[in-house]
């Protein structure tokens, strides 16, 4: 679904997000949509729905899983999920979710179908994208760390010369994962994230403080993961400190690279 045209166009869609967001004076939409840039991201937004429509993928599923059913009393199972190209373990593609919902219930139209596809992709996309960017940027200026996770890679017990690298070795793959679990503590992808307050919350730990209902309060993720609780090398890009859950924060909400509670990251 995702090729070089709809890169590139949510590419200068976050970029034009960027400028807006620095720009005060663009914020309100009667003004923003008639700029140059306004009219751009337009262009750019029909764009990518005629992507999505010309791929058809909503219409493509829908004539496999009717396909299926035909052909299936819908009680087979295997070992990976899925039964002749239907899913049926306890995971489920999200287009089958939808799918099911909008037949089933008539929750969703093909267009809102659409609209969330369009949302996972997007999201998905984009901050996986960033952290892997930074993630290299990372094991390229330590040496040290790149060649731990070279060796980690090249043990023969666990991989051997010649085996590929599947999803069931990723658990195997521990300080790797402590260094991407680092990077996201350190250089989160989206460093802050808003939440509109609902009633009002009293303060009284530190100083007595009200945030008013109606208000919006922004949580800086990038102080938090640097939080005192981290003890006192929590600037220092430190992957080992994974490697040992005791040494941690017992605070559930200290790492959050993926936002907090229900609002938390769709990608």
């Amino acid at each position: 679904m995702i090729d070089k045209e709809y890169a590139q166009a949510i590419e200068e869609i976050m970029d034009i997000a960027v400028k807006r967001a620095l720009n005060v004076a663009l914020y309100p939409s009667s003004i923003f949509k008639r700029t140059a840039k306004g009219k751009r991201e337009q262009e750019l937004i029909m764009r990518i729905k005629n992507i999505l429509n010309s791929v058809q993928t909503i219409q493509k599923r829908k004539s496999d899983l009717k396909t299926i059913d035909n052909k299936q009393n819908n009680k087979t199972d295997v070992s990976d999920g899925s039964a002749n190209g239907k899913f049926t373990g306890k995971f489920k593609p999200i287009l089958d979710l939808m799918l099911h919902l909008s037949d089933e219930q008539e929750v969703f139209s093909d267009d809102d179908i659409r609209q969330h596809l369009n949302t996972f992709v997007f999201a998905s996309y984009d901050t996986t994208s960033g952290v892997l960017q930074t993630v290299l940027a990372v094991l390229g200026s330590r040496p040290d760390v790149q060649e731990r996770v070279y060796k980690e890679y090249r043990i023969v017990e666990v991989f051997g010369d010649n085996k590929e690298l599947t999803k069931h070795d990723l658990a195997k793959l521990v300080y790797l994962e402590a260094v991407i679990k680092e990077v996201l503590r350190l250089y989160p992808i989206v460093p802050f994230v808003g939440r509109q307050i609902d009633t009002d919350i009293v303060f009284r730990m530190y100083c007595k403080y009200t945030l008013r209902a109606g208000s919006t309060c922004v949580l800086v993720l990038y102080n938090l993961h640097r939080h005192p609780s981290w003890g006192p090398d929590a600037k220092e890009f430190k992957p080992e400190r994974w490697l040992n859950p005791a040494t941690l924060p017992t605070h559930p909400n200290v790492y959050a690279p993926f936002s907090i509670g229900k609002r938390n990251c769709i990608g």
